[in-house]
């Protein structure tokens, strides 16, 4: 009955510690936060709906097929650059562009077309010379709170120089998982919409990309204005349509 009773004192103890620890993590935010960008941003017409539907049964249907398979991608791209297989809904007519998008246009992208399953919110990019500084609110139970992120292009890869959790640097565990893993989650987010990826560079404040697309995918506005058509793409007539909006 003692030990009982001891070890019940010592689970209380323990979590009389632990959640101002976790408190701390989960309600302190960096010491400046990322401020709300302004500028040029993204507008999206036709079946969105319809476009995001495809793309998640491309991927978990197995009927369409998506890019990724050994036999698809070129060995001279350092980012493992894939064309869709025979038969996909992607495998139409293609073009390649040279894309250069600002903070506000990457963030918007991200936070519209990011997967499901990645359980972080709120992303916003900053560019400083070649690297990305990322903040966002992370709802893993491993690493909950505003997180931020340092990540360069190094030698074709990704490194992560500095992760933190609100102030506290993460653990080192956690920043090599990221590290490790963000080579796979870029490629399999832009190819689950038919999107292949050549080259990557941040310059000058803005990020340099070389990407082959589905025809008329994707487009550039005179003024700036990254333009996502989402009739470009076919088999849409199942699907709700939706309205065109433009997200500012």
């Amino acid at each position: 009955m003692k030990k009982k009773r001891r070890l019940i004192k010592v689970i209380g103890v323990s979590l009389l510690l632990l959640i101002p620890f976790l408190a701390f993590i989960l309600f302190t935010t960096p010491e400046k936060r990322l401020s709300k960008h302004k500028g040029s941003s993204i507008k999206i017409i036709g079946n969105i709906s319809a476009l995001k539907q495809i793309s998640k049964d491309s991927i978990f249907g197995n009927s369409q097929g998506t890019m990724g398979g050994k036999d698809l991608c070129h060995p001279d791209s350092p980012f493992g650059e894939c064309y869709p297989p025979e038969g996909s809904v992607w495998a139409g007519p293609r073009e390649m562009l040279e894309l250069e998008l600002n903070e506000k246009q990457i963030t918007d992208l991200v936070n519209e077309f990011k997967p499901n399953s990645l359980l972080i919110y709120d992303i916003k990019f900053n560019f400083n010379d070649d690297m990305a500084v990322i903040e966002a609110t992370s709802l893993y139970p491993i690493a909950p709170g505003i997180a931020r992120a340092e990540i360069r292009l190094a030698k074709n890869r990704y490194v992560v120089d500095k992760l933190y959790i609100g102030r506290i640097p993460a653990l080192e565990s956690i920043r090599k998982t990221l590290e490790e893993s963000l080579d796979t989650l870029i490629i399999n987010s832009l190819s689950a919409y038919g999107v292949g990826l050549s080259s990557l560079e941040i310059k000058n404040g803005f990020l340099h990309a070389n990407v082959h697309v589905p025809l008329g995918l994707v487009q550039i506005s005179n003024d700036g204005m990254l333009i996502i058509n989402a009739d470009a793409i076919q088999q849409q007539d199942k699907y709700e349509e939706k309205e065109d909006y433009t997200i500012m």
